[in-house]
């Protein structure tokens, strides 16, 4: 079961640009639409590549809560909720998250309400198709609690058909942060690391650490080690 976005129209807003985690603010859209980059139109960044064998599926974590997923298909890591695209070369991986950073930096109101809208859309088909399997189970306490979430799904696809003024004000608000991370993180988008020799220990000597309090990029050294 995918996890779900049903939550107040502030908070959807929120929840969109949030996991401006670690880089250390790297925003994790969902799937917003935007003309960036090789992203085809689509705010998932696309692979280039061929993803490296000894790497794909892959989980790294370190000390100071950086975790990196290499996903299966193609040449991307997800870095605490960022993507970016890498090389390796020997024992040296090159990251690259000008593709990732364009799409804030080309981000629009208009483009982040669509996204919203998908999302709430997507949600709705799911859990139509929970309700029925919990149904099929005989389970009423599930079936109950999806039906909840169906109805409150619905009237958010509603508000975003017609947003108020508080929307549009959360919206752009979201926006310029955004594009303030796009801006700031734009010097920082390719950086470099080293493997030990058995591949199970990664160091990054100038990771992109960006601050939201103070809206900065400080380069810090990382060690993650795979799991």
């Amino acid at each position: 079961m995918k996890q779900r976005k049903v939550v107040s129209m502030i908070g959807a807003l929120v929840l969109i640009i949030s996991a401006v985690v670690l880089i250390t603010g790297c925003y994790q859209p969902n799937s917003n639409k935007g003309n960036t980059g090789n992203n085809g139109g689509s705010l998932e960044v696309q692979p280039t590549g061929k993803a490296d064998p000894a790497l794909k599926g892959t989980s790294w974590k370190s000390t100071a809560d950086v975790s990196i997923e290499f996903t299966e298909n193609g040449n991307i890591a997800n870095i605490s909720g960022a993507q970016a695209l890498y090389t390796v070369e020997g024992e040296k991986i090159n990251f690259d998250l000008s593709s990732y950073i364009a799409i804030f930096k080309n981000m629009t109101e208009a483009k982040l309400i669509q996204e919203m809208k998908v999302d709430a859309k997507e949600d709705i088909v799911e859990l139509e198709k929970d309700i029925k399997e919990a149904e099929g189970k005989g389970d009423e306490q599930t079936k109950k609690k999806l039906e909840k979430e169906l109805e409150e799904t619905k009237e958010w696809l509603k508000t975003l058909e017609n947003p108020d003024e508080q929307m549009k004000d959360g919206i752009k608000q979201q926006l310029k942060s955004m594009h303030t991370y796009a801006s700031k993180m734009e010097p920082y988008a390719k950086f470099d690391g080293i493997f030990d020799s058995e591949k199970t220990k990664l160091t990054i000597e100038k990771f992109p650490n960006y601050d939201r309090g103070t809206e900065e990029v400080i380069a810090k050294k990382i060690v993650v080690e795979k799991k």
